[in-house]
Order: C-alpha cells, then sequence, then structure tokens
C-alpha cells in the first residue's frame, strides 16, 4: 500500500517528466508524431507521456535520453525549464 506521500512523489516526478518532455521536444522542433517515430512508439503513447498519465520504462527513458541528446540525470532530475530561463 503506498502512503500519501510516496504517491505525491509519483505524481510529482510524472509530471515533471512530462513537462520535461514537452520542453525538449519544442526545442528541437520536433511534433509528438515525429518524436513517437523516433523512439519506436505510437503517437498515443507519446502524448500520454507528455500529459504525465503515464511513466516510461527505462527502455524508453534512456531512448528519450538519445534522442533530445541529454543524459538521464538531467532528464529525471532537473526542472528543464527553469534551466532554460536562467540562460536567457
Amino acid at each position: 500500500m503506498q502512503t500519501k506521500e510516496t504517491q505525491r512523489h509519483k505524481e510529482l516526478y510524472k509530471a515533471q517528466i512530462a513537462g520535461n518532455l514537452r520542453l525538449l521536444r519544442h526545442l528541437n522542433g520536433l511534433s509528438q508524431e515525429q518524436t513517437a517515430a523516433q523512439l519506436n512508439i505510437s503517437r498515443s503513447c507519446y502524448a500520454s507521456l507528455e500529459r504525465g498519465t503515464r511513466i516510461p520504462d527505462f527502455l524508453t527513458i534512456q531512448a528519450i535520453a538519445d534522442v533530445f541528446d541529454v543524459s538521464l540525470d538531467y532528464l529525471l532530475t532537473f526542472d528543464i525549464t527553469e534551466h532554460v530561463l536562467s540562460l536567457l
């Protein structure tokens, strides 16, 4: 059984990954369809990752990091939006 705090952390994690995916895709000028094709997943599957309704498995996370040329650490633990804004 998950505690409320564990569930809250899981939701925050999903939201951060979703936001990072969306921002990286936009920064690279890709559509969801193009990104999904590069990841060999359906557009609807990719869209659910961006909405935060699904957590990617490890192989998908690694593929995402490769497509966007970022480290797993950067993808999973940084708020990329804040990082990009700090560079402006």
